[in-house]
């Protein structure tokens, strides 16, 4: 049996009281602001709904597993300076913080 975030991404995201929106975010919100200029990979971006939480001005980079999830990423983070990486052997070693 499939995952619902594989299947269906954009009910996945729209869930309101999942633990990583109260819990996980926060606490990934304030390191990334006390430490500066990063590079991140968000390895599981769904449909962006954490980097939207992120200044705009970060080098940020996606994966995910689901396509639709990806498309759905692309789309709600236009405003951001992304690059999108749909294979995982695409993704770069020791390049990010």
């Amino acid at each position: 049996m499939d995952n619902i975030w594989l299947l269906h991404p954009e009910q996945y995201s729209s869930l309101e009281n999942e633990s990583r929106k109260y819990i996980l975010y926060p606490k990934l919100i304030e390191y990334i602001n006390q430490s500066g200029d990063l590079k991140l990979l968000d390895f599981g971006c769904g449909d962006g709904s954490f980097i939207k939480l992120l200044d705009k001005k970060l080098e940020i980079a996606l994966y995910d597993i689901s396509s639709k999830a990806l498309v759905q990423a692309k789309s709600n983070l236009k405003e951001y300076n992304v690059k999108i990486y749909y294979e995982l052997e695409d993704i770069p070693n020791d390049n990010f913080d």
